[in-house]
């Protein structure tokens, strides 16, 4: 898992054809200065294999929760049912800043 073959990141606007993934989820405790309370937040690795077996991944959690989405909806990739993601880049709220998000892609006519 420590060698990919790309980053997500740098692959925007590229479609993947996703026939397996790989999802970790590990807690993380942050500090809040203003109240001076610690919290948990949880941290996500996603890696996506491709059906020419290359690797994408990913530490978005954006990526991760549009991903987990998807897959609510359609179910897991498999050879047999690959899902066709297009990465994609939204705007945040914040100026300058952006998310890093998967989505369907349109079938090829």
């Amino acid at each position: 898992m420590s060698e990919v073959d790309f980053k997500l990141n740098d692959c925007v606007d590229k479609v993947i054809n996703v026939i397996g993934f790989y999802a970790t989820e590990r807690p993380v405790e942050s500090f809040n200065e203003d109240t001076g309370e610690s919290y948990m937040r949880y941290k996500h690795v996603l890696i996506l294999f491709d059906d020419n077996h290359k690797s994408y991944v990913t530490g978005s959690n954006a990526c991760y929760m549009s991903f987990n989405d998807i897959v609510c909806v359609k179910g897991e990739p498999t050879i047999d049912n690959p899902l066709r993601l297009k990465v994609i880049k939204v705007d945040a709220k914040e100026k300058g800043h952006s998310y890093l998000k998967l989505k369907l892609a349109k079938e090829d006519k």
